[in-house]
């Protein structure tokens, strides 16, 4: 499977050196994001038309949530979506490309970094078998894939940054369906459903938990 990362952040914890790595290792934080309907406001297979960048708009509650993640914490975000327009000839990898890059200008335009971008292109037999309407690329169509739920696009985009989970003390999965539930359980990591919730809303759940692990863990995190 060829790593789509269209978008790459210089500011990433490589920089850091060894040490400080390992004094602020405990304290780490993965955030996975997931991108339509969550990072940005749903439109189906977001690219199909050519005014995509007019339908193209940021979910604020969920950027606030992650500019105060990245300011009050020590983490790490990654984009992670499916892209399955791709596959159904909607659209090309260069068109998610394009997409992915417009959004993350936009989110630097704020102040925020995202580590990483990655999304499968690609449909396993038992999609295609679901939607026998539809004219497949068959270059997408593989037996196995590594669409969301499998963790397998998470372990990619660590790697690209010379990670790995077992780094992470705290997972957390931002998404809007059933299957950015899962990855989150697959990951061991915490789900926030953001569906119809305000900033506040997304940040009392994200600190509940990181308050809870806190107690546990016997360290602290700034609110």
């Amino acid at each position: 499977m060829k790593n789509y990362l269209p978008v790459r952040s210089s500011n990433t914890l490589n920089e850091k050196s060894d040490n400080l790595f390992d004094c602020f290792q405990l304290k780490m934080l993965l955030t996975i994001v997931d991108r339509d309907g969550t990072l940005i406001e749903f439109v189906t297979y977001l690219g199909k038309e050519e005014d995509w960048k007019d339908k193209t708009k940021l979910n604020f509650p969920v950027v606030r949530l992650l500019k105060y993640v990245q300011d009050n914490h020590l983490a790490k975000i990654y984009i992670v979506s499916n892209q399955a327009g791709v596959a159904r000839k909607y659209f090309s990898c260069s068109r998610v490309d394009e997409i992915n890059r417009y959004i993350n200008e936009k989110l630097v335009d704020l102040g925020i970094r995202i580590d990483g971008w990655h999304y499968c292109p690609d449909v396993d037999n038992n999609y295609t078998k679901l939607h026998p309407e539809t004219d497949f690329d068959i270059k997408f169509v593989k037996e196995r894939t590594n669409r969301k739920p499998s963790i397998n696009m998470v372990l990619a985009t660590l790697n690209q940054d010379n990670l790995k989970l077992s780094l992470f003390k705290k997972i957390f999965v931002i998404g809007d369906a059933e299957d950015d539930e899962k990855l989150a359980e697959n990951l061991k990591g915490m789900y926030i459903d953001i569906k119809e919730k305000t900033y506040k809303q997304l940040k009392e759940e994200f600190l509940a938990f990181v308050n809870k692990r806190k107690n546990e863990e016997g360290f602290s995190f700034r609110e």
